[in-house]
């Protein structure tokens, strides 16, 4: 498994500039959780409350091959 530490510390401190207390959103699908999980426990170390949003990637081909069009891909008010 890759190590993500020295990536995912530089975007949260360099470039994203995250503080402690800060509310973050990591979204991913599958294939990404190993860096998301990185990007949790350090936003966890900086002192920000990490939120972890998870979409399966069999559950969207299944929504986008059976679901009508008007139900895909709207984004919240």
């Amino acid at each position: 498994m890759p190590n993500y530490d020295a990536l995912v510390k530089n975007v949260l401190s360099s470039t994203l500039n995250v503080q402690s207390g800060d509310d973050v959103v990591v979204e991913t699908w599958d294939h990404g959780l190993p860096i998301a999980g990185a990007f949790v426990y350090y936003l966890h170390e900086l002192g920000a409350q990490p939120m972890l949003l998870f979409g399966k990637e069999e559950i969207f081909w299944k929504s986008a091959e059976s679901l009508p069009a008007g139900k895909l891909g709207k984004v919240g008010t």
